[in-house]
């Protein structure tokens, strides 16, 4: 769950019913020194090329479908970098970061309780056009992004939620005019469009990289 560094703390579940508490924060905790660290972009910098529907042959990679664990914030920066090293050619390191994403427990959102936007609430980019939801790994990487973008709260606060990664395709297909999510938004991130999510996450359960 997102932690003591926002306002309010809400579970999305696969029939979008919300649970909230209460709890507020500042600054986020020191990232650990193994962890690879990311600055974020201005609104309109462009991210890593599309996800696309994984490649059967593409080689397994040796993350596990049935990890106990799961990915830490510095695994997920590691795969990051090499996908983005790789000029996201390779299927199998994209594969191996797009298992990692879905062996969260859950995405980290920004909300704007007041905000009468559609997606209601949810904060969203608008790119080459179209809106995009923001969606983070980790709740330190979401407050430097609203850092950055300069959208905490006067007490330097902010308002988040998480949606459960395996059950989320229901929560951001139900949102009208949105074009897909992006991950980690930053100097290296990555996304998809919607339909491409729930494809990639089919499709890497048939290929065993992930449990049903």
């Amino acid at each position: 769950m997102l932690n003591a560094r926002f306002l309010v703390a809400a579970v999305v579940s696969a029939g979008l019913a919300a649970g909230c508490g209460s709890e507020k924060t500042s600054e986020p905790s020191p990232a650990p020194a193994t962890a690879a660290t990311t600055t974020a972009a201005p609104a309109k910098t462009a991210i890593a090329k599309t996800a696309t529907e994984p490649d059967e042959k593409s080689p397994k990679a040796p993350v596990a479908s049935n990890a106990s664990s799961e990915p830490t914030p510095a695994q997920i920066d590691a795969l990051q970098k090499i996908v983005a090293a790789d000029g996201f050619k390779d299927m199998a390191p994209q594969n191996d970061l797009w298992v990692a994403l879905f062996q969260l427990k859950q995405w980290h959102l920004m909300t704007f309780p007041d905000s009468t936007s559609v997606p209601p609430g949810l904060n969203v980019e608008t790119h080459d056009g179209k809106k995009w939801v923001m969606a983070f790994t980790d709740p330190d990487r979401l407050y430097e992004y609203a850092k950055a973008r300069k959208l905490l709260n006067a007490d330097g606060t902010m308002f988040g939620m998480s949606v459960p990664s395996q059950t989320s395709f229901e929560f951001f297909e139900s949102m009208p005019g949105v074009a897909g999510v992006r991950f980690n938004e930053g100097d290296v991130g990555w996304f998809a469009p919607m339909p491409n999510l729930r494809a990639i996450h089919t499709h890497l359960v048939k290929l065993g990289r992930l449990k049903p």
